[in-house]
């Protein structure tokens, strides 16, 4: 009998202490524990339940209060699991939020079950609850992480595809006149004495040329736009004037595609503006109507002027707008038609560009249409000119607009230096057919050997040439006394590039490609400006070739 008190009081000892493990257990684990017993009404919670709950140590707690701390968003899945716990058995296994008087919120995960009596009947429904809500941070912040790289990675793979896709319709738009142009080459070797077909040859590859040449225009303007270094030379100009300019470089696409240019600006206005980036917006937008008119269509330009605005009106009875297009139709590099299968030239961007324009000029630019085969109107509204009235008397920016005329340069001693030699002799026959004495020189070494050995009226020069640079040659040119006026030409666009010419030099700076009358007229104006010093006494000698 001893020893069965014995082995009681061993026993007792053990479940004392796996009960003191248990509970530190729990204690470590901080979690909760509830019991609930039949019928379900009362709730007895130990601390760290209530703590998990907001609620006091002393507090009475039953369903009803349960349910109220509970987020209104989880109360009714809660009650479904509970019923079917207690009714049917089932595991009992949870997570929701319990919201706090201040409105903080903690997510729980709960788990227990329904105990029966012999005769099956639920008797209790007891369970634990763990506060979960660390959990659920590190889960959200996985999941915001694994959504900006599913982000990320759909934007890459979207870039990827516009790059494709651009590649694609620079290959094209580049392709497609040098196509035209070798065609035209190809039959003017055969048929030379053909003279009609020499002019039409000739008016094909000069358009096919301005084609090229305001594509690689377009993608400088955009690169511009994009870094924030488009700046504007702002200058009073005839609003009037501006538009009939830009009807005028348009007019032959109007007249190859049968498609009529009209006019209604009687009345006239001055806006602050630069002159040739204003022209180039009406021109885009012009060039757009065009593209999307069919043959004996026709695009209606007119001003409606206010007293603070004058707004400048494209119409056309063209193909249209689709009102889901309608929202992009300024992005860069967009187009209603897709690469392959589109209808209309050019890279789509030619109206982001103008928008861009207008909006530096302080403007805005909109379009409107009712549809596929509606046509569409594009108003361009720009702020005036706060003294500016009615303009009655003559234009304003003339000197911005006036056509060219090539001046002649007999006896006027011209040096040109250039790598490309297509380019150099042709830039030489330019010169010599207005009467000036041509010397050319390949390289900037070549350069110095002239300019070593006799004197110029004029240089002209590329910047990007192999070995020495121009840049590098105008400085030297500088340093030896040479004041003969020189004008930069080079494909290098950007602002810094002119900045860089002039500070090394230069007097004037064009890009490429050169408009031979646009050069004459830069050279001509250089000479009347340095006319004091008059032609050099040299022993040079004409058509020199170094």
């Amino acid at each position: 009998m001893i020893a069965d008190v014995e082995d009681s009081l061993q026993q007792a000892e053990r479940l004392r202490e796996d009960q003191e493990r248990l509970a530190l257990s729990i204690e470590a684990a901080e979690i909760g524990t509830f019991h609930c017993p039949m019928p379900l009404g009362k709730i007895i919670w130990d601390a760290r339940c209530r703590q998990h709950f907001w609620l006091a140590q002393d507090e009475e707690v039953d369903f009803d209060r349960f349910y109220s701390i509970v987020h209104p968003d989880d109360r009714k899945t809660i009650r479904e699991a509970v019923t079917r716990a207690v009714s049917n058995t089932e595991p009992y296994d949870i997570e929701y939020r319990t919201v706090s008087p201040q409105g903080a919120i903690r997510w729980i995960r709960a788990k227990g079950s329904s105990y029966l009596d012999a005769s099956g009947r639920p008797v209790r429904f007891d369970g634990i609850t763990i506060d979960i809500s660390a959990q659920k941070a590190l889960q959200a912040q996985r999941d915001m992480l694994l959504e900006r790289e599913r982000i990320e990675k759909a934007a890459a793979q979207n870039a990827s595809r516009l790059k494709d896709s651009f590649l694609a319709t620079i290959s094209h738009e580049l392709r497609t006149p040098l196509n035209a142009m070798q065609a035209w080459i190809y039959l003017l070797r055969q048929n030379h004495r053909d003279f009609d077909l020499v002019f039409r040859a000739l008016d094909s590859i000069e358009r096919n040329v301005r084609v090229q040449s305001k594509l690689v225009d377009d993608l400088l303007d955009i690169s511009s736009i994009t870094s924030g270094k488009l700046f504007l030379e702002i200058e009073t100009v005839s609003l009037k004037d501006v538009v009939n300019a830009a009807i005028s470089d348009v007019k032959a696409a109007g007249l190859i595609k049968d498609v009529q240019i009209a006019t209604a600006t009687e009345y006239d206005v001055s806006v602050g503006a630069d002159v040739l980036r204003l022209r180039q917006v009406f021109v885009n937008v012009l060039d757009n109507a065009i593209k999307h008119s069919k043959p004996g269509g026709f695009v209606k330009v007119s001003l409606d002027i206010r007293a603070k605005h004058v707004k400048v009106l494209f119409a056309d009875n063209g193909s249209g707008i689709a009102p889901d297009f309608m929202q992009r139709l300024f992005e860069p590099f967009t187009q209603a038609d897709d690469a392959i299968g589109r209808h209309h030239e050019g890279l789509g961007i030619g109206l982001a560009i103008a928008a861009n324009i207008v909006d530096l000029h302080g403007g805005s630019i909109t379009a409107r249409s009712e549809g596929i085969g509606r046509g569409s109107e594009f108003i361009v509204t720009l702020p005036r000119l706060e003294s500016a009235d009615v303009l009655e008397t003559d234009s304003i920016g003339e000197n911005s607009l006036r056509a060219i005329e090539a001046p002649r340069f007999d006896g006027v001693r011209v040096l040109i230096i250039e790598d490309n030699l297509d380019a150099l002799e042709a830039m030489a026959a330019v010169f010599k057919m207005e009467g000036a004495q041509v010397s050319t020189a390949e390289s900037a070494s070549a350069a110095r050997h002239l300019l070593s050995s006799g004197t110029y009226d004029a240089i002209t020069s590329d910047i990007g040439m192999p070995g020495e640079d121009g840049y590098s040659l105008m400085r030297w040119i500088r340093e030896q006394n040479i004041s003969t006026p020189a004008v930069a030409l080079t494909a290098f666009t950007r602002p810094e590039d002119e900045a860089r010419a002039y500070h090394a030099g230069f007097d004037r700076f064009h890009p490429k490609p050169v408009h031979p009358p646009q050069l004459l007229a830069l050279v001509s104006d250089m000479l009347l400006k340095n006319a004091g010093t008059g032609p050099r006494d040299t022993g040079a000698s004409s058509d020199v070739e170094v």
